[in-house]
């Protein structure tokens, strides 16, 4: 009897272990799953918003464009006074009206102004944002030459008179 005994032990110790083995699979396989879920929500989540712009970029770079504006509003009132300038009989130094041409063509080399895109990315905001500051401090530059220019013609003329 101690042979039946003996059977009838390994059985047994056999059918307990599978249960264990079953469950050890299941758990597994339900972290496996877990983690691909978690996966793919995180990259639906970035296809869908991580791409986009941030509030605060897009109102940045409406801001730069506010700052922007200005310039060229400082630009048109130069650009006045140099058209003035230039139409002035009796400039002392003719070279006065060439340095004068010189700084109008700085000004036209300029193009047009950079925009924020409508519904771009976060990198192509940071773009824009770093065009328009770059396009602003040529653009004030430019102005300042001009505005030089235009003052030295002014200047002689009236030093003649």
């Amino acid at each position: 009897m101690e042979e039946k005994n003996t059977q009838n032990t390994q059985p047994e110790n056999v059918t307990a272990q599978q249960p264990q083995k079953k469950s050890k699979k299941g758990l597994v396989i339900g972290i496996i799953a877990a983690v691909v879920v978690v996966a793919i929500t995180v990259a639906a989540f970035m296809l869908t918003v991580g791409g986009k712009a941030s509030a605060e970029s897009v109102e940045n770079c409406r801001t730069q464009l506010t700052a922007l504006k200005v310039h060229q509003d400082a630009l048109k009132t130069t650009q006045e006074e140099a058209a003035t300038a230039s139409k002035l009989k009796g400039v002392k130094d003719a070279s006065l009206l060439d340095d004068l041409k010189s700084a109008q063509a700085d000004v036209d080399k300029l193009g047009d102004a950079p925009t924020c895109p409508a519904n771009g990315s976060q990198k192509d905001v940071d773009a824009a944002i770093d065009a328009i500051r770059q396009y602003s401090d040529d653009l004030r530059s430019a102005t300042s030459g001009l505005d030089a220019a235009a003052k030295a013609v002014i200047a002689s003329t009236s030093a003649e008179e």
